[in-house]
């Protein structure tokens, strides 16, 4: 029972390490407790995102960074970043659309 209570303690304590903080993580340290401890995430850093393309997209992608001047890479990261703005702008205005139809059919046949 007493080694069921300790694992139950032990899985309590842990936390993913973006999630802890340094005075948390020392705390376990000090305990005895391995710990993994990493530098907090900095909003304007970038992470790596890997994905399958076709080999046109790839050819596309190369040419058109050939013609910019500019890693495919870059190329790749701005049509990413325009098609999901664009994208998230575009769900917004449904949105606001869907709510306007919305409001005027309650006003019209109640809620």
């Amino acid at each position: 029972m007493e080694a069921q209570n300790s694992l139950e303690a032990e899985v309590s304590e842990k936390k993913r390490i973006e999630d802890m903080t340094a005075r948390e993580a020392l705390e376990l340290f000090e305990k005895g407790k391995k710990v993994r401890v990493a530098p907090p995430r900095k909003k304007d850093r970038m992470s790596v995102y890997n994905l399958r393309l076709k080999n046109e997209t790839i050819d596309g992608l190369a040419k058109l960074a050939q013609k910019k001047g500019v890693p495919p890479s870059a190329v790749a990261r701005q049509i990413l970043e325009d098609g999901i703005s664009q994208e998230l702008n575009r769900l917004e205005q449904i949105t606001a659309k869907l709510e306007s139809v919305l409001v005027k059919y309650e006003k019209t046949f109640g809620a």
